[in-house]
């Protein structure tokens, strides 16, 4: 039934619409299973963002996407879920809900895949999938898990995309590269069938003659060897070196080496980031195998991505230096991963004054990070 009951004390008379239930019987253990029900799948209905990740989100909105910086923030959560997938080892443990005081902001189910929300399609059952095939379990009748998994490929998608994508850059480009665009991994061809015909006719533009004998893919450029037809032809190469890149539709300048006298060169062509190749740092414990260096690291590859290893004893002192984005934070990387390739007993003192990522190498037992 409906009470419908005035206010006489108020100047604008208001109707007061309550809903009078009849008396019914109330199983007090149903009820509380209910209430416990009901507080689970609210706890279980959010993505929470950790501090650290605010400003950042707001960069990449406003910077990245040219968005307002008011923007939801599934938008963004949804670029890091889908970068995380792309990476073949599982989430960190580590990589838990924030604490209370760690967070910035929370994201609900409804916003970030529609679950029971008329104004969205509803990914949730996507979602689910996904994460089911990428961990090989099935989600659909494990609610937490569901929602810790999501969590944790969020945040570190998230870190993986603010560790690799710089404010300078183009964003659209990134995700082309980073997202959508498949790898090839080093070693395998990465030069075009077509490329080294196309090079034969850019030296012809400029009265070059020259045999292409080898062609080496790096992680980053590709190398040919040429066999130069006549002696003039090496002072023709120098001087319109900058013409080669133009001819073959790459924006970054072309270098040239001798390599065992002036009929016989090495022209590194870079390619397109697109084409980049990972280099992969599992490799390191191999590269080091039986090597008679007193202590022997491997700070990454050469241009052709050969590894480039060094004895640290000899050299105790070392200086990285680089511009944003060019790599030192990964030789560094690089090098404590040697150290404990090693099998030596090796004590480790990490120092970096404003934090950042030395804190995630906490798990190391012989590192200290303050």
């Amino acid at each position: 039934m409906l009470d419908l009951t005035v206010n006489p004390n108020t100047k604008i008379r208001r109707i007061a619409l309550t809903h009078v239930s009849p008396p019914t019987t109330v199983n007090h253990g149903e009820k509380t299973n209910a209430s416990l029900r009901f507080r689970f799948h609210a706890r279980c209905s959010k993505i929470f963002i950790p501090a650290w990740d605010e400003a950042f989100t707001q960069t990449l909105r406003e910077k990245g996407l040219g968005i307002s910086r008011r923007a939801p923030h599934w938008i963004i959560a949804r670029l890091a879920f889908a970068r995380s997938l792309q990476m073949p080892q599982f989430p960190d443990e580590e990589l838990r809900k924030p604490v209370r005081r760690e967070r910035a902001f929370e994201i609900h189910m409804e916003q970030l895949t529609g679950e029971n929300n008329p104004a969205m399609e509803d990914l949730t059952d996507d979602f689910r999938l996904l994460l089911s095939l990428y961990h090989n379990v099935d989600l659909f009748a494990d609610r937490a898990r569901f929602i810790e998994l999501l969590q944790r490929h969020i945040q570190r998608g998230m870190t993986e995309i603010r560790a690799s994508w710089r404010e300078g850059n183009d964003f659209h480009d990134y995700l082309y590269q980073e997202m959508f665009f498949e790898r090839s991994s080093v070693g395998e061809a990465a030069a075009p069938a077509d490329l080294p015909a196309r090079l034969r006719r850019a030296l012809g533009e400029i009265g070059v003659g020259a045999e292409v004998e080898k062609v080496d893919a790096g992680p980053r450029l590709t190398r040919f060897t040429l066999r130069l037809s006549a002696a003039g032809d090496l002072d023709r190469l120098r001087r319109d070196l900058d013409k080669i890149p133009f001819e073959l539709g790459i924006d970054r300048p072309a270098t040239l080496s001798t390599v065992a006298d002036e009929c016989r060169v090495a022209l590194d062509v870079p390619r397109p980031e697109r084409e980049w190749m990972p280099v992969e740092g599992a490799g390191i414990p191999d590269w080091l195998r039986d090597r008679t260096e007193a202590l022997s690291v491997c700070p990454g590859v050469d241009v052709l991505g050969e590894p480039v290893i060094f004895d640290l004893a000899e050299a105790p002192h070392l200086f990285v230096a680089g511009t944003t984005g060019s790599g030192k934070s990964v030789s560094v990387h690089a090098l404590l991963l040697s150290l404990l390739a090693s099998g030596r007993n090796v004590r480790l003192a990490l120092i970096r004054p404003q934090g950042g990522r030395v804190r995630r190498l906490r798990w190391l037992q012989t590192a200290v990070g303050r």
